[in-house]
């Protein structure tokens, strides 16, 4: 049997556990399953989306807010469109040459904010636009809650500062009072954002980890100490909370909590920093999926495209999505009526999600995006297209070997198969037309080499769930 390796890249072609490419598939623990596609449900923003974030309100139904440059909106699950929430002192401004709106649930309050704006308040019991947040608060780049505190970090005149509310009260931003207070950290470049831990946070900085610990008994609120000194974050959009742990991209590749746990090393990272554009790579931008318990990144490439890179923190493996996506969030869904189903299609077969999704279930999370129309979607539709690839394994050990068959281990009906034969390593990579299986699920072949490569693809909408490797009716080249 021939494997379908985990996507390792790094790993050298000759190491046969590991495969060089894989596709809009996603790890299970001896193979290889299905990953959805993207399909929108709701109308289009005005312009692309530079944030979202899903919360409960009191009443325990689950509403979306989408923030685009200009504007903040909330979703209308009924009519599947967006309600302009901005202020009514006119247009956010966003700057999008690397940021996106930082935003945060407090209670029944979601608080979003950005370096130009300062953070902007919405009541999910009262309000009906977002408002700036009362108080005099800091002009802020980044938010997160920790306990009882709104925390703000990173202001235009000082990169390096946090500064925290009063206990219990997001409003009160005055110095010395009801525990409010700020603390500027003395090295390690600016700040990139934060993720909240018990008894405190994590504060990520361009080469620092810190730990901001609350300290009820002492003289401060909080005391900071260096949670890891050799340690930082390149891209604040990439840290993302998961697991009870957080992950974030380096600039030497992708890492997990405060000790820096190295999660692509010798796997992904070469392969991704030659492939990301280096001109945007502050921009990578990261979310988690909690269903398929994977953590993806968005980022541009090299040739303008864009892609998506994922980690599996249950089975610690790779893999990568061919989806056009231009904004990626957590979501849970705010349940649909008999009457939406109706806006949504005319028919269950035009449906973009088989009735059982969780999307039609109301609270239940499910992994969101936004298209390259600016229009919200979950990735709960049909399934991707998918390639598999093995490595090059020399069939005949020393000695060339002919392959007149294989079979791909597999529960998908519809497949086809590929074969690359190869005398050196070195050689290119030259796959032989594509073919599907017989009857008894030979995919018949001639192909004569020293190292051989297969291939199979899966179609989009195929109904499987695993692939897990390649057998082959080998002999010695030469014989018959």
């Amino acid at each position: 049997m021939i494997p379908f390796g985990p996507f390792e890249p790094d790993k050298s072609l000759f190491n046969p556990a590991a495969a060089q490419a894989t596709c809009n598939v996603l790890p299970v623990a001896d193979g290889w399953g299905p990953a959805k596609s993207l399909d929108n449900i709701s109308t289009a923003l005005s312009e692309q989306c530079f944030g979202a974030i899903s919360a409960r309100n009191t009443a325990g139904n689950y509403r979306i807010f989408a923030f685009t440059q200009t504007t903040l909106n909330e979703y209308d699950s009924a009519t599947l469109g967006w309600t302009d929430v901005t202020p009514t002192a006119g247009a956010t401004n966003l700057p999008i040459d690397s940021d996106i709106w930082s935003t945060a649930q407090w209670g029944q309050t979601i608080i979003t904010t950005n370096i130009n704006d300062g953070p902007l308040a919405f009541d999910m019991d009262s309000s009906t636009e977002f408002a700036a947040l009362a108080g005099s608060p800091p002009v802020a780049r980044y938010i997160l809650t920790t306990g009882e505190f709104v925390v703000l970090m990173h202001t235009s005149s000082f990169p390096n500062r946090v500064y925290w509310s009063g206990i219990g009260d997001s409003t009160h931003w005055t110095d010395g009072e009801k525990g409010s207070s700020s603390q500027d950290l003395p090295d390690g470049g600016p700040i990139m954002g934060g993720v909240r831990v018990e008894g405190g946070a994590f504060i990520l900085q361009q080469n620092r980890i810190r730990r901001m610990q609350f300290n009820p008994s002492g003289n401060y609120t909080f005391s900071f100490s260096v949670a890891n000194p050799s340690r930082g974050c390149v891209s604040p959009a990439s840290i993302v909370e998961a697991a009870g742990t957080f992950f974030y991209l380096d600039e030497d590749g992708f890492y997990a909590g405060a000790e820096g746990r190295p999660i692509g090393a010798e796997k992904v990272n070469r392969y991704f920093l030659a492939d990301v554009d280096g001109d945007f790579i502050t921009s990578v931008q990261g979310s988690v999926d909690t269903t398929n318990k994977m953590v993806w990144w968005r980022y541009r490439k090299r040739d303008a495209t864009y892609g998506l890179i994922g980690y599996d923190w249950q089975l610690d493996r790779w893999t990568e999505l061919g989806v056009s996506a231009t904004f990626l969030f957590n979501a849970h869904s705010p349940g649909y009526s008999l009457e939406a189903l109706d806006n949504v299609s005319a028919t269950l077969e035009g449906l973009p999600y088989s009735l059982d999704s969780r999307v039609w279930q109301g609270g239940r999370p499910a992994f969101a995006g936004f298209d390259s129309s600016h229009q919200m979607g979950f990735f709960e539709a049909a399934n991707l297209e998918a390639t598999l690839e093995t490595a090059d394994i020399p069939l005949g050990g020393s000695n060339r070997a002919f392959v007149n068959g294989f079979r791909v281990t597999t529960d998908a009906a519809t497949h086809t198969g590929q074969i690359s034969a190869k005398a050196t390593h070195g050689a290119s990579v030259s796959y032989n037309t594509a073919a599907s299986p017989s009857t008894d699920g030979l995919i018949p072949c001639r192909s004569d080499g020293r190292l051989h490569r297969f291939k199979a693809t899966i179609p989009a909408g195929e109904v499987w769930t695993h692939a897990h490797n390649v057998d082959a009716v080998v002999r010695r080249s030469g014989k018959r």
